[in-house]
């Protein structure tokens, strides 16, 4: 006797979603979920995929009782404009209120705007996902995937699925906040979903790190919705159950993790900010920089400083977590002062930025001498540096000479407030201490055989 297909659809009320989301416009998702399963033949259904899964990515894991004999993929039976027309003019029951507590009845009169009658008025939604529909088509699914089954014997099963979606993105923004002799830190993780499917309470864990992103085109086509959700920037709130302090970045083959310690609720079509850095009273410097690499001409030069901040990433610093690339924003007593990008920083190493150009510090170059012959080369420079200011400064000069050559022989004048390191065989690096209201003049010079 032949046995009938039980058919075993799988809600969205998941047991367990969890994100890994990468900052190369790709997500491995993770679900888990539980079902019973009836001795012999089961068709299986998992709803409400992604639009942009890479279906050849799937990897669906079940107990030794089972048996997965078929795996099949359905695309958009129909989209929810279809769903509105079947129901246009017809008694439905909403909510009324963002809580999604409160259910009213009415007359759905409109689709674009979703436009329901009531006895009270009328109400306008923005999506049509607050509706609870009379009239419902056979068949509808958004991306799908179904699985028939065979099952030795009648149980509760547990299904781990794992698989690759494109749309998701994150990235970091820093805002740091200059004291008078430390800074703060935090840093906003922003999260984007434009996959299609809305998460509720998932569990998100962002990876920083480069890694080859997956270049096979997704095979489902996107149905548009009946109206594009607005970009909406979500905070994190004050009153969530587990402090900031307890989000760290995990270390996995050279890349990074950072685990969001409590659940996130992530639709599609919107923006997520979460606090993952808060560091107070980091220890910093600042100088100012201007770099000299022409050596052609005779006459002066105006030399351009730009400011630069630098910190080292390091727990006696109250941080001393690896730190995302990202932007950092700088501000002093609520003023904007600039800001620049920094790359992928590993802990006990130096965060240097430069966000502007400087205005009391100020500096002239000159070539006092220029001999040129075959294979020689003699050039001396003379450089005038003034602080207007009234606090003190320190200005860094990044000499890099000619690459070429091969006797180089380097000399200067260098002292007391000054001092000179040598980077490489071609820069050299002078810094200056100069107090308010004051300057300072040294020479520099390099010969080549």
């Amino acid at each position: 006797m032949k046995k009938s297909i039980l058919l075993i659809v799988l809600s969205n009320l998941l047991f367990s979603d969890n994100l890994t989301i990468y900052n190369s416009n790709f997500a491995n998702i993770n679900s888990i979920k539980e079902f019973n399963v009836t001795d012999g033949i089961n068709q299986l259904e998992f709803p409400n995929f992604p639009d942009t899964i890479i279906t050849d990515s799937i990897v669906a894991n079940f107990s030794d009782n089972i048996r997965l004999l078929e795996q099949n993929f359905v695309s958009n039976r129909t989209d929810m404009l279809n769903l509105l027309n079947l129901n246009l003019n017809s008694d439905i029951k909403f909510f009324a209120d963002k809580s999604r507590e409160k259910l009213k009845s009415g007359k759905l009169i409109n689709i674009d705007p979703i436009t329901i009658m009531c006895d009270d008025g009328y109400y306008i939604l923005e999506d049509a996902e607050d509706i609870i529909y009379k009239n419902y088509p056979k068949n509808f699914s958004k991306t799908a995937i179904e699985w028939k089954l065979n099952a030795k014997s009648s149980q509760k099963e547990t299904l781990e699925l794992n698989y690759l979606a494109k749309g998701y993105n994150w990235s970091t923004n820093y805002v740091l906040t200059l004291n008078d002799k430390s800074l703060n830190l935090k840093a906003f993780a922003t999260i984007t979903n434009g996959s299609g499917k809305d998460f509720k309470d998932a569990n998100i864990t962002l990876f920083a790190g480069k890694v080859n992103a997956p270049i096979r085109e997704n095979r489902i086509n996107r149905v548009k919705s009946v109206k594009k959700r607005v970009l909406k920037a979500v905070s994190y709130s004050e009153d969530a159950p587990v402090m900031l302090e307890s989000i760290e970045a995990k270390s996995i083959s050279n890349y990074y993790k950072y685990d969001i310690p409590f659940s996130v609720t992530l639709l599609d079509g919107a923006s997520k900010q979460i606090n993952i850095i808060d560091a107070k009273n980091i220890k910093y410097n600042t100088y100012a920089l201007a770099s000299s690499n022409n050596f052609r001409n005779y006459g002066k030069q105006k030399l351009h400083f730009n400011k630069h901040i630098e910190f080292v990433n390091k727990k006696d610093n109250a941080l001393g977590i690896a730190m995302p690339k990202g932007i950092i924003r700088v501000y002093k007593d609520t003023n904007y002062l600039g800001e620049n990008s920094i790359s992928n920083t590993p802990n006990k190493e130096k965060v240097d930025i430069a966000i502007g150009q400087m205005f009391d510090v100020v500096g002239t170059k000159s070539i006092t001498k220029y001999v040129v012959k075959d294979y020689y080369r003699s050039v001396q420079t003379k450089y005038e540096l003034r602080n207007r200011g009234k606090e003190s400064a320190t200005i860094k000069i990044r000499e890099q000479v000619p690459r070429y050559g091969d006797n180089i022989k380097f000399s200067s004048n260098c002292k007391g407030e000054c001092s000179k390191k040598d980077e490489s065989a071609f820069v050299r690096v002078y810094t200056i201490k100069l107090k308010p209201k004051s300057s300072y003049k040294f020479n520099s010079s390099f010969e080549i055989n």
